[in-house]
This record gives structure tokens, C-alpha cells and sequence, in this order.
């Protein structure tokens, strides 16, 4: 994958908003509407003019927008309909996980920047085979492993290669930690950064 791989990414799955970086050196941001999310998320045709959500998705205006409920067997997406088309930028997002039953009811959820759009998949609501970046943030160890959960991975995907789900990640790993997000009452938050020239993601 080039350079400008990522630049043509489509984001997807609770992204709250998205900016250009102007000069990476100093980090001056320009927010970048088409790729941001906010209250009362959707219009009066319960519709959001950037962003399409599926699935088991649920929108209440006045507070968030909730991808699953504490069920089992639900899948919810949310994902941009435009590609990201600047040379540097960073995503924010924030998010809450948790639940009224004891036990874990979700394998969690997952943010892509991926060559194509959203198809609704076994993992983590998307498809499996894809080209991009996916960054699962998981709360049910499918297998015995050495760390605890939840767990948060990502994998570059090559289009060919399926999500290891029976490893809970782990072979396709290209990085990995431990993240306590579970049951917290303030919400987690997340940053990735993008710049086209060195490559860099962070």
C-alpha cells in the first residue's frame, strides 16, 4: 500500500469528527464538516446528509447514537459516505461500552478507514476481506489468551487476508493493548493521525 493509500480512506463506525491538519509541525486544525458527527445527529428526515447508520443503530438526538443494545446477536454501524480525500488528517472519537447484564453480550466495536464502503460483516459489523485499517476495540475473548479484555488491535487488511476472530485478533496484529473502556462512566476517548508524506500513523 502507497502513501496515498489512506487518503482515500471512507471512515467508518462511531466517529464523532474528523479535521484536516494544516501544518503537522504546529498541529493547526481545520475541522472538516463532511467527516464530522454531532447532535442532533440526524435532520428532520431522520437522515444525516454525511454520515449512513444500519443495522441495529439507534439514534436518540439529544444524547448519542448507540451501534448496539445490550443484546445479543445485534450488529450497528455507522459509517461516512465520503472518502477522505485530504493529505493529512486526524479522526477524534469518543465512546461508552457497557451494559445491564453481568456477562458480555458483544464482541465490541470496531473504526475502519477502508478502500470500500461499508458492508455489514462478521467482524465487528463490517466485512471480512477488506483493504484499510481496522481498529478493534474488543470485549470478548473468543480464546484463552495471555492478556485481558477488553482489548483494543488493529490490522491492515489487504483485501485478502480474513480477521483471525478464533485468535481474537492476534495473528493479524500489527499492534495491541490492554484498555480498561468496559463499565467506565465517562467516556473514552480516541485520536488517530494521519501525515501523507512520512506515513505515519499514530
Amino acid at each position: 500500500m502507497g502513501k496515498g493509500f489512506f487518503s482515500r480512506l471512507l471512515m467508518g463506525v462511531a466517529l464523532l469528527s474528523a479535521a484536516v491538519v494544516i501544518r503537522a509541525e504546529e498541529e493547526e486544525v481545520a475541522p472538516l464538516r463532511t467527516h464530522s458527527i454531532y447532535m442532533p445527529y440526524i435532520d428532520q428526515e431522520l437522515q444525516n446528509r454525511w454520515f449512513d447508520f444500519a443495522g441495529d443503530t439507534i439514534i436518540n438526538t439529544n444524547r448519542h447514537i448507540r451501534l448496539t443494545q445490550d443484546k445479543p446477536s445485534q450488529t450497528g454501524i455507522l459509517w461516512s459516505r465520503l472518502p477522505i480525500t485530504a493529505s493529512n488528517f486526524q479522526i477524534e472519537f469518543e465512546f461508552k461500552v457497557g451494559g445491564k447484564s453481568d456477562g458480555l453480550c458483544g464482541d465490541g466495536f470496531a473504526v475502519w478507514l477502508t478502500k470500500e464502503r461499508a458492508e455489514m460483516g462478521p467482524v465487528f459489523g463490517n466485512r471480512d476481506n477488506f483493504e484499510g485499517l481496522g481498529i478493534f476495540f474488543d470485549t470478548y475473548a473468543n480464546s484463552r489468551q495471555a492478556h485481558t479484555f477488553p482489548y483494543v488491535t488493529a490490522m491492515l487488511g489487504d483485501g485478502k487476508t480474513k480477521y483471525d476472530s478464533d485468535s481474537d485478533g492476534n495473528s493479524n496484529s500489527i499492534g495491541s493493548c490492554e484498555s480498561d473502556f468496559r463499565g467506565q462512566n465517562i467516556p473514552t476517548k480516541g485520536r488517530i493521525s494521519y501525515y501523507r508524506e512520512s506515513g505515519v500513523l499514530t
